[in-house]
């Protein structure tokens, strides 16, 4: 039996491929599914976040897990594996461990140390336990990660400093508004991420928030918890007359906000600049809105020149943290051993 992880992420591939291959409620059962098919995958989490997708699992034919993950992402983003294969990673035993320990310790993400990425990996590994495609191994070795991650948050200053997307986006707004507080802010969407970038556009002191969601009610609930306002997602378009800033990031198949639309606002807000920042995966605006005039559009992939600055910050910090996953990683394999002896290849 081999530990394996099978993935592609921002280090591999840009946004416009990534999108294709995001899982979501619509294609997650697809992929539990191929656990226990013939006894070569015992086990299985998949993993989605903004900048990667992974499926990390148990097998007994490395070869068979990793053509059965390649032709399930194949059917489900309608490409030919030959599209995407080389952008992918395949990791096993020692490499895949280290490689989940360096993920949820941040040491792998667009913004080194961020920390979101540690409640992602658990919210993956939950839904793959209750939904009985987790085991002994995968149950051990998650846990083993988030402690982890926590270990290297605890003892080294990696997540010091600017700590995610959202307020990297915060900050790359200050730089381009040189009043940010006196800014309008139009958030679509009211997740996790939303939630973020609210909270810290809040910490600069911008009061002008208005938060719209599919569904009413969480709109709502974190418009009471920041002191903003929420609003009809049906009356976007002319809430939108007003924003300086549109933040979105809802979960989609294709974009809610095309160029089309994009410039009839422009034909009635008469060439005042709007800024909007897409944190969706599947992005959320069309690609092409980007190109109008006095529109000033940022995906996620765009925000990593600064998060490189981050990097230089962190250095220190990184070889600590580095140190503490290598040597996690090796203690770890061999109580794998141990406690499943004859079960796990070297």
């Amino acid at each position: 039996m081999k530990i394996f992880v099978l993935g592609i992420s921002h280090k591999t591939a840009p946004i416009d491929l990534r999108e294709k291959l995001a899982i979501n409620d619509r294609n997650y059962d697809s992929f539990s599914q191929v656990v226990g098919n013939h006894g070569m995958i015992y086990e299985l989490t998949p993993l989605s976040t903004c900048h990667r997708t992974e499926f990390y699992g148990v097998t007994r034919d490395e070869e068979y897990a990793k053509k059965k993950v390649l032709e399930g992402l194949s059917a489900m983003a309608g490409l030919s594996p030959d599209q995407f294969e080389d952008k992918c990673y395949f990791k096993t035993q020692n490499d895949a461990v280290h490689h989940l320990f360096r993920v949820t310790s941040g040491l792998d993400s667009m913004v080194i140390g961020e920390n979101e990425i540690l409640g992602q990996v658990k919210e993956a590994y939950n839904r793959a336990f209750n939904d009985h495609i987790t085991g002994k191994v995968l149950n051990v070795l998650f846990q083993k990660s988030f402690s982890i991650g926590k270990k290297v948050r605890t003892h080294t200053p990696i997540n010091q400093g600017k700590l995610s997307v959202a307020s990297i986006a915060v900050d790359l707004s200050q730089k381009i508004f040189f009043k940010l507080h006196e800014k309008t802010i139009v958030s679509i969407g009211a997740g996790d991420v939303a939630t973020q970038l609210c909270k810290a556009f809040k910490n600069k002191s911008v009061t002008n928030i208005f938060i719209t969601s599919r569904t009413p009610e969480r709109a709502e609930s974190l418009a009471t918890t920041i002191q903003a306002k929420s609003f009809g997602y049906h009356s976007l378009d002319s809430q939108i007359l007003e924003a300086d800033i549109l933040v979105t990031s809802v979960a989609v198949d294709k974009p809610v906000i095309t160029k089309e639309r994009v410039q009839q606002w422009a034909k009635q807000r008469k060439g005042r600049a709007l800024f909007m920042i897409d944190l969706g995966v599947p992005r959320n605006v069309e690609e092409a809105a980007g190109k109008l005039p006095d529109v000033y559009l940022y995906n996620i992939d765009d925000l990593k020149f600064i998060s490189e600055q981050v990097l230089m910050e962190r250095k220190s910090a990184i070889l600590d943290s580095e140190k503490m996953i290598s040597d996690a990683t090796v203690s770890f394999m061999n109580r794998l051993r141990k406690e499943f002896s004859g079960f796990f290849q070297s």
